[in-house]
């Protein structure tokens, strides 16, 4: 990841990231990079690490589940209304309690 959570692009040719395939995929896997292929100045296709594409194939799954997304909007509410429940009560009290 980047500087203060932001994730940095690196932007190269299709024809530069040939000769530097193994330093881009560096950048991507080591240091959490993405890398921005480009053909004929237009976008092309993207190098990331695989815990970031994992990371974000979680995330499609998640917000593509209606339950859960419903789930989710639930617990937005309840900490609007205040409804929630501290980390020393919650370690006191059995959870069949709280539901």
């Amino acid at each position: 990841m980047g500087i203060g959570g932001i994730q940095m692009t690196v932007i190269a040719p299709v024809t530069e990231a040939k000769r530097k395939l193994l330093e881009l995929a560096r950048q991507a896997g080591d240091l959490g990079k993405t890398i921005m292929l480009t053909r004929r100045g237009k976008p092309y296709v993207v190098m990331m690490s695989a815990s970031e594409y994992e990371s974000i194939q979680e995330t499609l799954e998640i917000l593509s589940d209606p339950e859960a997304m419903a789930s989710l909007e639930k617990s937005k509410e309840d900490i609007q209304a205040g409804r929630l429940v501290s980390w020393k009560d919650l370690k006191l009290e059995p959870l069949s309690s709280l539901v």
